[in-house]
């Protein structure tokens, strides 16, 4: 049983694989300037995407390298030089002092440390309490955890994406068997034998789930490809609804709200810089916050959604079992409340797409923001936009035509 968000990205999903054939059906062949051309671009989409995840799920790495480059560039490497030491300042850089082991150490320190603060507070440390988690919901191995549906034939598939292409070659090396159902993103990427659908679709890689239904629907769509798929899967075993319960409250299939969220917002940017244009725009701007408001309410009711999975996770452990647990019913309320915050934001992005003037932008920021100020969330960005935009609105006759603008 497919929840509402595993549809909801596999409809998109489904959209955007036509949107993009019938482009690559347009497209001429590239030549080697334009694959010259690709290649750069590929590099500069990348240099984006890891810079944006760092922002935003890795800042404090990001502050830990700033603050370590400082110490280095204006302490330790001054004095070196002025001791007359210069020549360690390149077997310091090269040895004691990288950056990169110093920052694979913090992410190893922090890690642990997170994982003994929530000893202290579930009873159990986080990571035993993931291995538990994956050992309910049979993930193996445990970097597979994004998962994706797909019925053929009148069978259910599953396949599992794992993210470590390190940890892979890994435990193939040292003769693990693997999983037929668990594929990396490069393999799931070999078999979409279409090298220009690969690139258009590359964008979509800041949504990671996304970009995998993608690949996965154009897959599905080419026979040569389908065969050598399903060649390697093995179909999904059925549920009890006990199993199913238990991977609904344990969120299982988090990771397709995650994309469901992101990928709205990033519709509702789309529409406005098409209708608007992309130059810069405070009735614009105030939606985009607006957007990036109902965002961030979502992701810490995730956040908070978590906390709430561990106590189950140590209740579980201490033998309880999912009827007697008190915090099975407050994960139900959670993921209810979670799931009107992403009908709501989808509504938000759906009434975007049609605003064709700034007129009707500053209209709708004025509705959401009251919507939203109604509900508690922090809108403070998008009031300050929508109130410049007010301000710098031209008088009716003066200036913009309050008749509806058609494109």
């Amino acid at each position: 049983m497919r929840t509402a968000d595993e549809s909801y990205v596999t409809r998109r999903a489904a959209c955007i694989e036509v949107r993009l054939s019938k482009q690559c059906r347009d497209a001429a062949r590239p030549g080697r300037l334009a694959r010259l051309g690709r290649a750069l671009e590929r590099m500069r989409q990348a240099v984006v995407r890891k810079g944006l995840e760092v922002i935003r799920e890795h800042w404090d790495v990001a502050l830990f390298d700033v603050a370590f480059g400082c110490l280095k560039a204006f302490a330790i490497y001054p004095a070196l030089y002025f001791a007359g030491l210069a020549w360690a300042i390149a077997v310091a850089e090269y040895g004691p002092l990288n950056t990169q082991a110093w920052t694979a150490g913090y992410l190893f320190a922090r890690q642990q440390i997170m994982s003994a603060r929530g000893k202290r507070r579930f009873g159990y440390s986080l990571n035993r309490l993931d291995a538990f988690r994956d050992e309910l919901l049979g993930v193996q191995p445990r970097d597979a955890r994004r998962i994706h549906r797909f019925d053929w034939e009148g069978l259910e598939w599953t396949i599992r994406i794992r993210t470590g292409r390190l940890r892979a070659a890994w435990r193939s090396w040292r003769g693990h068997p693997t999983d037929p159902n668990v594929v990396t993103p490069s393999e799931l990427r070999a078999l979409v034998v279409d090298d220009e659908f690969v690139f258009r679709a590359n964008p979509l890689r800041s949504n990671p789930e996304l970009y995998e239904a993608v690949l996965l629907q154009r897959i599905l769509s080419n026979p040569v490809a389908r065969d050598s798929l399903l060649g390697r899967l093995q179909p999904a075993a059925a549920r009890c609804e006990e199993e199913q319960e238990l991977a609904r409250i344990l969120g299982e299939s988090l990771g397709s709200a995650r994309a469901r969220i992101t990928e709205q917002g990033d519709a509702l940017a789309a529409a406005l810089k098409v209708n608007l244009g992309g130059g810069f725009s405070a009735a614009s701007l105030a939606l985009r916050w607006l957007s990036w408001s109902h965002q961030r309410a979502l992701f810490a009711r995730l956040s908070a959604l978590a906390r709430l999975q561990y106590g189950l996770l140590a209740d579980l452990m201490e033998g309880g079992s999912l009827e007697r647990c008190t915090g099975a019913e407050g994960i139900g309320a959670e993921l209810r409340e979670i799931e009107e915050g992403t009908q709501r934001a989808g509504r938000l992005s759906e009434q975007a797409i049609t605003v064709v003037s700034k007129q009707e932008a500053r209209d709708l920021a004025a509705r959401g923001i009251a919507q939203a100020r109604a509900l508690g969330m922090k809108v403070r960005l998008a009031r300050v936009a929508s109130a410049v935009s007010r301000c710098c609105a031209p008088r009716r006759g003066a200036g913009e035509s309050p008749q509806r603008k058609h494109p």
